[in-house]
């Protein structure tokens, strides 16, 4: 395949790896289950979504919260599932 400058393979060497790191993650987690502590945050909210959004076969995710600041459990885990999942990565 011809290459018009260095650019169009280095786009195409990351795409290629990225669906291929995206696919031995979507294999390695397919019918397990995973227990995640930290969701709420910032990091562990993106390792949720990217897992969800990603492994489809995934068996179960059990996550484990904890009060903070005033907010209960309950109101912790309604606050980040109402989260716009799209603001985190702008």
């Amino acid at each position: 395949m011809p290459y018009k400058d260095r650019s169009d393979i280095l786009k195409m060497n990351v795409t290629s790896d990225s669906k291929k790191s995206d696919g031995q993650i979507r294999n390695f987690y397919a019918g397990k289950h995973v227990f995640l502590t930290g969701c709420t945050g910032f990091y562990g909210g993106l390792i949720l979504e990217k897992l969800l959004r990603t492994c489809t076969e995934i068996g179960n995710v059990y996550i484990m919260t904890r009060e903070k600041k005033g907010f209960s459990v309950q109101e912790r885990m309604e606050r980040f599932f109402k989260k716009d999942v799209s603001k985190l990565y702008s």
